[in-house]
């Protein structure tokens, strides 16, 4: 609980994420969001780690499925945010190219983390993005067969 006082006080970006970043929302679909923070100097220089923070209105143990009440919130860490954005890290690095009407807050450290956008942007984003297509479409083949062997079209 700490930490996510710590993350929310701290904020420097925040975007609004996943189907309704890309327009492909439904009516009952969840929200998700990612956010920055700055951690304090005790987070830095001493032994407390603190790289991400989840938040979700429906915990993941639930058995429920999220609805369009529900947000599902990952806050990291400056340090692990450019680290991620240094790999070239799908999810993150588009973060960078989202339309202003999804970056939710943004105050002049987001600011400069966005306008740093041209250190981030590589070749490499090709090799990240291809292996994260290929993970999704392995994933969709494997749930099409588990279907189609319990009799379902």
């Amino acid at each position: 609980m700490e930490e996510q006082k710590i993350a929310e006080k701290n904020l420097i970006l925040k975007f609004l994420s996943g189907s309704h970043a890309y327009g492909t929302q439904t009516p009952e679909s969840d929200k998700d969001h990612i956010g920055v923070f700055i951690p304090p100097e005790r987070y830095i220089l001493g032994n407390k780690r603190c790289e991400q923070v989840q938040i979700r209105t429906n915990p993941s143990d639930s058995k429920k499925k999220n609805t369009k009440e529900d947000t599902d919130t990952v806050i990291y860490s400056l340090p692990k945010y450019l680290q991620l954005l240094a790999a070239n890290n799908p999810t993150v690095l588009e973060t960078l190219f989202y339309e202003k009407k999804n970056i939710l807050f943004c105050n002049d450290f987001g600011k400069r983390v966005l306008d740093s956008w041209k250190i981030f942007a590589s070749k490499k984003a090709k090799h990240t993005f291809l292996g994260y297509s290929y993970t999704q479409k392995k994933a969709l083949t494997h749930k099409r067969k588990v279907v189609c062997s319990r009799g379902s079209a």
